[in-house]
């Protein structure tokens, strides 16, 4: 990857919650911009090795949010859900699933950094072990 991708690819996921927040400028206990919050600390705490480039980060966070918490939360009464236990489970299974996405990619990856390319292959391979495909968002 080039320098300046590098940096840039940095920034946009230093930005990207930042973004979002003043976008809605709103705030419930139920609301996306916890989660992706959730989201971000997930890809932190999971980044342990310090393996992740920004590419691979931004691809987890762009992704997550918009292809998994979006359609759940429009899917959503009032754009939230019922009660904090089924909150509860979108946290655990968004964890989890970045959890087991960075450390299978760690794991089998012989390169000292981790491209959003290669996590993109780890989905592929461990698609049907991911919890959040329990909402049955796509096929």
């Amino acid at each position: 990857m080039r320098n300046e991708y590098y940096e840039i690819y940095e920034m946009l996921y230093t930005d990207y919650i930042y973004e979002n927040e003043y976008r809605r400028r709103r705030f419930f206990p139920y609301d996306e911009s916890y989660i992706l919050r959730i989201i971000r600390n997930s890809i932190d705490l999971a980044n342990k090795e310090n393996s992740l480039r920004p590419d691979a980060k931004y691809f987890l966070i762009v992704n997550f949010h918009h292809l998994i918490v979006k359609p759940i939360f429009e899917g959503r009464p009032i754009r939230g859900f019922k009660t904090r236990k089924e909150y509860n489970k979108l946290e655990e299974y968004i964890k989890a699933d970045i959890s087991t996405i960075v450390s299978e990619t760690e794991n089998n990856s012989n390169q000292h950094e981790i491209s959003g390319h290669q996590i993109m292959q780890t989905i592929d391979k461990i698609w049907k072990n991911l919890q959040t495909t329990k909402f049955e968002i796509w096929g």
